[in-house]
C-alpha cells in the first residue's frame, strides 16, 4: 500500500506502537478529512486498469488481471486498510452520510478477487508449482518437500462447516 496519500492517523498509530482496541484508536479530528484521505489512499493503491474516477469504484471482471502492489502485500498491506476501516466505523456519525459502507464493500470485493486470482494461479500452474522442486539441500538431508494446496480449506474450517 502506498505511503502517500496515506491518512495521517496511520502514521500516528505506527508511532504509538500499533496497539489494538477501542481506546487505542488514534484521534481523528475530522471524520470528513479522514474519509477523503482514506478514499484517495485506497484509490492510489489500485492497479492502473481499475477505474477509480468515480466512487464507489467499479467492480469489473478481473480474470487474468494483475493486482500489482495489492497482491504483493508488503509488511502490512491490506491489513492497514482493514484496521483503518475499523477506526472509521468507530468515529463516524451513523446519522450522517458516509462512504465507509461502500469502502468496506470494496475492500471485501478486492480481497475476494485476490483470493480467487491466487487460487486460479495455483490450479493453472504446472505440477512443479504444486510439488516444489527438490533442492540439493533437501536431497542431502533425505527429505522431500510435501505438496501444498493453498486453496483447500483447513481442518478447522471443515469442522466449523460440519
Amino acid at each position: 500500500m502506498p505511503t502517500n496519500p496515506r491518512p495521517k492517523e496511520l502514521a500516528r498509530w505506527f508511532k504509538c506502537g500499533r496497539r489494538f482496541g477501542k481506546k487505542d484508536v488514534p484521534s481523528i479530528e475530522s471524520v470528513q478529512d479522514f474519509e477523503d484521505e482514506w478514499v484517495a489512499w485506497w484509490s492510489a493503491a489500485q492497479p492502473k486498469w481499475r477505474n477509480t474516477s468515480d466512487w464507489p469504484f467499479a467492480q469489473e471482471d478481473t480474470n487474468g488481471r494483475n493486482w500489482g502492489s495489492l497482491a504483493d502485500g508488503g509488511k502490512d498491506g491490506l491489513f492497514l486498510a482493514m484496521v483503518s476501516l475499523g477506526w472509521w466505523v468507530i468515529v463516524r456519525n451513523p446519522s450522517e452520510d458516509s462512504k465507509v459502507d461502500e469502502a468496506i464493500e470494496d475492500v471485501t470485493w478486492v480481497v475476494g478477487e485476490l483470493i480467487s486470482s491466487l487460487c486460479e494461479a495455483t490450479t493453472t500452474r504446472s505440477d512443479t508449482m504444486v510439488n516444489p522442486p527438490v533442492s540439493p539441500s533437501t536431497v542431502s538431508r533425505g527429505k522431500r518437500p510435501t505438496p501444498t494446496k493453498i486453496c483447500s480449506p483447513s481442518r478447522r474450517a471443515k469442522r466449523i462447516r460440519a
